[in-house]
């Protein structure tokens, strides 16, 4: 397929170089490159797909943050008029945004962690014990692949007050 074969050539073009000492770019691409060699059960077909799957995972996951996001904005006026003047008093009629200007937005802040909070795009996660691990009590043998809910500390009344209310003062400026 094309898209695959452009990918693979812009792969080992980066991975040649880099080899080379000809390649000096300071990016996440180089540094996976500069971490691993092709080996036989290692070989750029398999960074190809690793390439798909950070490309991919990367935009669905911000996709489903922003579309809630813009939904939580939508339903509460509240959120929207305290956004909205957050704005508009940073930017103070300007057109362009400075980085400086990230750290005043403090509620923006509080209010993208307070949906990643409730609806986190990654719900759960697999992992595997390297070791004999004990978690309360209950020993998993080396080898346990283990389920982690990512969402179950974010619904816990043990560790926010009315957890199922999305409110982005809860998240300490």
């Amino acid at each position: 397929d094309y898209l695959r074969g452009m990918v693979k050539d812009h792969l080992q073009h980066r991975f040649d170089a880099i080899s080379k000492g000809t390649d000096n770019k300071d990016d996440i691409l180089s540094y996976i490159i500069r971490a691993n060699t092709f080996t036989d059960e290692l070989g750029i077909d398999d960074f190809v797909d690793d390439f798909y799957t950070f490309l991919v995972a990367g935009m669905e996951t911000t996709a489903i943050a922003m579309t809630c996001l813009i939904w939580e904005i939508v339903k509460n006026k509240e959120i929207y008029e305290k956004l909205k003047d957050e704005i508009e008093t940073v930017y103070n009629g300007r057109d362009n945004i400075e980085y400086d200007d990230l750290a005043l937005l403090v509620y923006t802040d509080q209010l993208i962690k307070e949906t990643l909070r409730v609806h986190g795009p990654v719900q759960s996660t697999f992992r595997t014990a390297s070791t004999p691990t004990s978690v309360d009590g209950l020993v998993l043998p080396a080898n346990t692949d283990v389920f982690v809910s990512l969402t179950e500390p974010h619904d816990s009344d043990q560790y926010w007050e009315n957890p199922k209310k999305f409110d982005p003062e809860k998240i300490s400026p």
